[in-house]
């Protein structure tokens, strides 16, 4: 069976999506980058800001990408949207990125 979402109802679960997944990150001060948003108790986050640009990690990028059949890029990018939503950040860009951010 085949459905017709429209981009603003696809948003919208995204970014109801992303609140389970990566509601309780929490913004701190990194070491190796200026921002990183941590889980709870965990040294290392999957998310980091540097130099105005915002690094999402691989497994969020694959996980989103699979479900949502969204690019990479996409993705990325839908990811910063949220954030910039949640925890009112400036940025230019996103970018996946391998690492994990402390």
């Amino acid at each position: 069976m085949k459905y017709i979402i429209t981009e603003s109802r696809l948003e919208n679960i995204i970014f109801k999506y992303l609140d389970v997944t990566l509601g309780n990150l929490e913004k701190n001060k990194g070491y190796a980058t200026e921002i990183v948003f941590l889980y709870p108790n965990e040294e290392f986050g999957p998310i980091g800001l540097n130099n105005g640009e915002l690094f999402v990690n691989y497994d969020i990028i694959l996980e989103l990408s699979s479900m949502f059949n969204l690019d990479e890029q996409e993705v990325s990018d839908k990811v910063g949207e949220y954030l910039k939503q949640k925890h009112d950040l400036d940025f230019i860009g996103t970018s996946p990125s391998v690492f994990e951010f402390y």
